[in-house]
C-alpha cells in the first residue's frame, strides 16, 4: 500500500507528499530488515525537504526519526553513511525501485 501511495502522489506531482511517502516506506523497510533500502529513501527525502525549502510537519519529523534509528542501529557508521550519500544522489524513481526491488535498468 505504501508504494501504491507513492506512486499516486507522484502522478499528482505533489512533491511534499512523495516526501512523506519515502519516509513512510523507509519506516516499513527499516521494520522489515532492510536498512539500507530504508536509508537510500530517508537520505532522498532529505534531499528533496532541503531541494523544497520545506520543513517538516511534526509527525512526519518522529517517523523520520524512528525510521532512521532502526538502520543506524544496523548498520555501522561507514555503511550508513555510504548508503546516506548514495541515496541522496538517487532519482527519487531509482530509489523507490531499489526499495521495492523492482528492476533499474
Amino acid at each position: 500500500m505504501l508504494a501504491e501511495m507513492y506512486r499516486i502522489d507522484a502522478s499528482l506531482g505533489d512533491p511534499e507528499n512523495v516526501m512523506d511517502d519515502l519516509i513512510s516506506v523507509a519506516g516499513a523497510l527499516a521494520r522489515a530488515g532492510r536498512p539500507r533500502d530504508a536509508v537510500y529513501l530517508l537520505a532522498r527525502a532529505e534531499a528533496m525537504r532541503e531541494e523544497l525549502g520545506v520543513s517538516l510537519e511534526p509527525w512526519v519529523m518522529e517517523d523520520r526519526d524512528a525510521a532512521e534509528s532502526i538502520p543506524r542501529a544496523r548498520l555501522d557508521a561507514d555503511a550508513f553513511a555510504e548508503a546516506w550519500d548514495e541515496g541522496r544522489r538517487m532519482t527519487v524513481d531509482r530509489a523507490v525501485a531499489l526499495a521495492l526491488g523492482e528492476p533499474t535498468s
